[in-house]
């Protein structure tokens, strides 16, 4: 049987369009703190800096490629690393425009501490360098060996990703900035004080094909918005007015709350009673009638065929999710049709060890987002109370590390505790 899906709508606006091609962790950058300095999109790169990225990339990805054959061959691994280093050296100093402000020496700089360890001081991880501007460190630099994603452990017997390894160096110094890289994918990481840390990831092999996400974080890393120009629109600004900004607040929340309360909990009952997991999509159109805004996706479990043609008319990103269970088990955020069946057959297995079935579905990846959680107390009478809200965007494998009450996402008007009497 054919499945259907729903389309989402195109995006609002060109930072929306680039977001939305970023794999995000945290409280990344928001639409509105974005368009108070680049209200009509981010603008291109200076021509000279573009043509030396289109001659530079082809190499270093012919080496990614080689080292990718076998990734066990330690001549492939060194040939790599090699390529590695003088592709990175070519993005920082001359597609974003360091110079010699990018510096390798950091001894005795104000805002370096020096490197970061694991819990048992067997590893240690340490920039490669930094920018520097009059003396001041404006961000810092690790370039790990290459790797699937930069939010896994790397396998060297230390559990925290390179993100979050440069999120401790970033912690034990006053660099509030920092840039992670394995040559392929290019991580900004974001360690503001007192603040959770929040990351994006661009893919450097699509730096061609996608100039929306190349503008953006070439000029996102400019020197302008690390250490010069004016302190209000500098990047570590950008991220701290994304924390209180508004992005786009659900409007009627009192009746959908209600209204999808009464939903679930009837579904769940109708659960427990027989034990099927396809009464979730019945109940997705009850709440889709109700006027409950839902993520776009298919409307049944997916093979991969159907998640393939499910995903290239949704659009990447895109997540593959168990249908049977949830909890960040079986789930796979996927960005490209590369990826697609390796993830498929990867979330399918987890799926199945998890809970004993590997159905799987396919949802549109809304990026950035945060996920807040609100909580309703809700009686037999019909009566139903929204009481509070938390954030539990701080994750890791899609599983949530700590809850925050109140989420700092800021309110719609009139959120506050309120009754919803029935009817």
């Amino acid at each position: 049987m054919r499945r259907r899906w729903t389309r989402p709508g195109p995006a609002a606006d060109p930072h929306r369009a680039w977001l939305e091609l970023v794999d995000t962790d945290g409280p990344f950058l928001s639409v509105p703190a974005l368009k108070r300095l680049w209200r009509q999109g981010m603008p291109p790169p200076d021509a000279d800096a573009l043509a030396a990225l289109k001659d530079a990339k082809p190499a270093w990805e012919k080496a990614w490629e080689y080292w990718d054959l076998d990734r066990d061959d330690e001549a492939r691994l060194t040939e790599y690393r090699n390529a590695r280093d003088a592709w990175v050296e070519l993005v920082l100093r001359d597609v974003l425009g360091w110079g010699e402000r990018y510096s390798t020496d950091l001894t005795g700089r104000p805002g370096f501490t020096g490197v970061a360890h694991s819990p048992d001081y067997a590893v240690t991880a340490a920039p490669a360098g930094a920018l520097v501007h009059d003396g001041t460190i404006g961000a810092l630099v690790m370039v790990v060996d290459p790797v699937d994603s930069l939010r896994e452990p790397p396998g060297d017997g230390w559990a925290a990703s390179p993100i979050d390894r440069m999120e401790e160096l970033l912690r034990t110094g006053t660099v509030p900035t920092g840039l992670v890289t394995d040559g392929r994918w290019w991580a900004i990481v974001s360690a503001r004080e007192k603040t959770m840390v929040a990351s994006g990831i661009v893919d450097a092999q699509t730096w061609i094909d996608e100039p929306l996400t190349r503008n953006a974080f070439i000029e996102l890393l400019r020197p302008v918005r690390l250490v010069g120009g004016k302190p209000e629109d500098r990047l570590t600004e950008l991220f701290r007015e994304s924390v209180t900004a508004a992005e786009e607040i659900t409007e009627a929340l009192g009746i959908q709350v209600r209204s999808a309360v009464e939903l679930l909990v009837q579904a769940l009952s109708e659960f427990a009673a027989i034990g099927d997991w396809r009464l979730f999509y019945l109940y997705r159109d009850r709440l889709r009638a109700v006027g409950v805004p839902l993520v776009p996706g298919t409307e049944g479990a997916a093979n991969l065929a159907e998640a393939r043609e499910a995903a290239e008319e949704l659009g990447f990103p895109v997540l593959l999710k168990a249908a049977a269970g949830g909890g960040g088990r079986g789930m796979r955020l996927v960005h490209g049709p590369v990826e697609l069946h390796d993830a498929y057959e990867r979330a399918s297995a987890e799926a199945h060890a998890a809970f004993g079935d590997g159905t799987l579905y396919v949802e549109k990846a809304l990026v950035p987002a945060r996920h807040v959680e609100i909580q309703v107390i809700c009686l037999h009478l019909g009566d139903s109370l929204t009481c509070g809200h938390r954030e539990c965007s701080i994750q890791r494998r899609h599983q949530v590390l700590t809850e925050q009450p109140p989420s700092p996402a800021p309110e719609p008007p009139g959120a506050s505790p309120r009754r919803h009497p029935p009817g």
